[in-house]
């Protein structure tokens, strides 16, 4: 497990997270489910996934509101 979060650290992905082998991102796990890209940083990551053709996304947890509806 590494030490403390720098700046330009990326923890974003979750363990097994199947990842473009075109991008050749090294990874080393940070915390238990978690690991962190050690070769890259957010835009040069970002900047080769596009060019893979692939896109990142979030899916939030679901959210639950009361509201009216007519």
């Amino acid at each position: 497990m590494s030490g403390p979060i720098k700046a330009g650290t990326i923890i974003m992905v979750k363990e097994g997270t199947i990842i473009p082998q075109s991008l050749r991102v090294e990874t080393e796990l940070y915390s238990h489910g978690w690991e962190m890209i050690k070769n890259s940083d957010a835009d040069d990551l970002d900047r080769d996934i596009r060019r893979a053709d692939w896109n990142f996304f979030f899916l939030a947890a679901s959210i639950q509101a009361p509201a009216q509806g007519y």
